[in-house]
């Protein structure tokens, strides 16, 4: 069972349609129909494992969700994530570093980077190091309330796009 309740299920995967959208109709980006790769950065306990789940295969066929948190060792995702959303992929570690674990496991460019829920107390993940797997990807943030995180340490110097909760932007 997911931590969110079947109404906020609900709610993500609306939320990601409305993101899809945006980014087709506003950036003219298309998320593939087949094979789509995303990366969600510092995930944490995940509590939007299957939702997420839910939304990357009615988006596209054979899709995947890499799983990018420092919190993980090798091979240790939390049970219940693996029990929820069994498709989604973890790599532990620093985002820092997981170039070289993404690279292992295939992943040659990602179609979507997420954030959800940046701590306001740590330093926004140095995405850079990825730049060769997410150049030209699109990059969603979403926070709990205005008081969560100060958007303007996404937005500084990037071009933006906005979306109900979601701001995306390209390295």
């Amino acid at each position: 069972m997911s931590l969110y309740s079947k109404q906020n299920e609900k709610a993500f995967i609306e939320i990601m349609g409305a993101l899809e959208l945006e980014l087709k109709e506003r950036r003219n980006i298309q998320l593939p129909q087949e094979g789509m790769v995303v990366i969600d950065i510092g995930t944490g306990p995940m509590p939007y494992a299957r939702a997420y789940q839910i939304w990357a295969g009615q988006t596209s066929k054979r899709a995947r969700i890499i799983a990018v948190e420092q919190r993980y060792t090798a091979g240790n995702m939390p049970a219940f994530i693996h029990a929820i959303a069994p498709q989604v992929e973890p790599v532990g570690g620093r985002v820092e570093d997981a170039y070289d674990v993404l690279k292992a496991k295939g992943i040659e460019h990602a179609h979507l980077l997420t954030m959800f829920n940046p701590s306001p107390t740590e330093p926004i993940p140095n995405i850079k190091a990825l730049q060769e797997i997410v150049e030209e990807t699109p990059v969603a943030g979403a926070f709990g309330d205005a008081g969560d995180a100060d958007i303007k340490r996404f937005t500084r110097e990037r071009r933006c796009v906005e979306t109900q909760s979601f701001e995306c932007f390209s390295l």
